[in-house]
């Protein structure tokens, strides 16, 4: 596994993968994109925690830490500051002067939005002409209505096979109707068909139950698996998710961080789960785990204060 808060050569991470000695079979791939997460909030990279200034005292991360001791810890990387540039430069491996997208994308208000290209070479389509089914389930957060059908169904016009998620944050809607109270309602969009509906599952618990759904299917497959968490709106996740369920709804201002934590938390539950998971042959499967960009201010402060 390689394991790298906030990385932008990542296309050029899987094609290196890709230009190895061949193999009668090609692995299956699955990366990982964790929202607004400095590399110090995982377990094994907490020991930097004492000398940041961005981070809480360490917590459990077990998923990620036994990825960790198996694999390759990535201990710097590149960022982007914000989430749309990350994302439009792991799919095309150029940077925003290439790509044209500096900013967040805003669902809401596209006009002065740059949004990504779908006609740019990018991660999916080459993974597709290698052979490769390609997923993205999770946050997509790359363009604007502009693209043709709509923003739902941009993924699709990179070349994804399937996917469904939220098109930004999960407060935010592209009517401004449907859903976007946070992580139990929130706006879900099909990525192919471009149809959208108030979804109140659990965010980080539906991104993982599509994703099941990919691992017994024909190989070799691409998934990326965009969650959400940690970014706001900050919440308590559901009780067997976390090791402690203090409810963060009601907490102070001051201890934000506290939540941040258990939604990463939440999240490194639910990527044990498919990880876990039967249908699929872990020995031929290459998993990637990164960040878009790195912790809130408004976090770092109150962790900071603790």
């Amino acid at each position: 596994m390689h394991r790298s808060h906030n990385r932008v050569g990542l296309l050029c991470a899987l094609l290196t993968l890709w230009a190895l000695p061949a193999h009668a079979d090609p692995p299956n791939i699955i990366l990982v994109v964790f929202d607004d997460a400095t590399a110090c909030w995982f377990g094994d990279y907490t020991t930097d925690a004492a000398t940041s200034a961005f981070c809480s005292e360490a917590y459990e991360t077990p998923t990620m830490d036994a990825l960790a001791d198996s694999g390759v810890m990535v201990p710097v990387a590149w960022a982007q500051p914000v989430c749309s540039p990350f994302r439009a430069s792991m799919m095309t491996g150029t940077n925003p002067r290439e790509h044209g997208v500096g900013t967040a994308a805003d669902i809401q208000d596209f006009s002065n939005k740059p949004s990504l290209n779908a006609a740019r070479p990018n991660l999916a389509r080459s993974l597709e002409a290698g052979g490769y089914t390609t997923y993205l389930y999770g946050k997509a957060h790359m363009a604007g209505f502009e693209l043709g059908d709509g923003l739902a169904t941009h993924p699709s016009a990179l070349g994804f096979s399937f996917g469904r998620g939220s098109l930004g944050n999960l407060d935010k809607t592209s009517d401004g109707d449907v859903g976007g109270d946070g992580y139990t309602d929130w706006q879900m969009c099909n990525f192919v068909t471009g149809v959208c509906d108030t979804e109140t599952t659990y965010a980080t618990t539906f991104t993982i139950d599509d994703a099941e759904l990919v691992l017994n299917n024909a190989e070799p497959w691409f998934m990326s698996i965009q969650f959400n968490a940690p970014h706001s709106p900050f919440h308590a996740p559901p009780p067997g998710l976390i090791t402690n369920d203090e409810d963060c709804n009601d907490i102070e201002e001051d201890d934000t961080h506290v939540c941040f934590n258990r939604a990463i938390e939440a999240a490194d539950t639910e990527l044990g789960r498919l990880i876990a998971h039967g249908d699929y042959d872990p020995t031929d499967t290459v998993i990637i785990v990164t960040a878009d960009n790195g912790t809130p201010f408004s976090i770092a402060v109150a962790a900071e204060s603790d």
